[in-house]
């Protein structure tokens, strides 16, 4: 099996398994946009995956904390009244095998875990979209977003 068709079965696999939008991302490049990883830093989406979000005018900010490897994006939505402000969360998932098997993925995927195939594994951090929870809606922005707006 040749490494252009493992990536997209074990990503199809893995979209089945988790229910939600994934995104790959390269893990030097989530770092190089993060600059200080003990407390939660804003990121420019643009040089994510998620870069579509951006286009959005609504967006407020973008915020990644490694603390409890989520990207959380705040948006403005005056349809929501009178909690306007929604958040979106993504998992970070830096290294799969700490949250996946990944041999029985591998296996149930049709994919074979060959040196291309963990060497994308190696070099790139999962984004996996949770479903919107109790605090997707609120009238208010925690602290944290609120700091990185004012100073924006």
């Amino acid at each position: 099996m040749d490494w252009e068709n493992s990536i997209p079965r074990f990503t199809f696999y893995l979209h089945r398994t988790c229910g939600q939008s994934l995104f790959w991302f390269d893990k030097s490049k989530l770092r190089s946009l993060t600059s200080n990883f003990n407390k939660p830093v804003e990121i420019n989406l643009k040089d994510t995956p998620l870069k579509g979000i951006t286009l959005n005018e609504d967006l407020l900010c973008s915020i990644y904390s490694q603390e409890s490897q989520v990207i959380e994006i705040y948006r403005y939505d005056a349809n929501d009244q009178p909690d306007v402000f929604n958040k979106d969360t993504y998992k970070v998932y830096e290294n799969l095998s700490d949250h996946f098997d990944i041999d029985e993925m591998v296996t149930k995927s049709s994919t074979c875990e060959n040196f291309n195939f963990n060497q994308f594994i190696q070099n790139h951090i999962l984004l996996v979209k949770q479903k919107p929870g109790a605090n997707h809606w609120s009238t208010e922005l925690p602290d944290y977003a609120r700091v990185i707006i004012s100073s924006t």
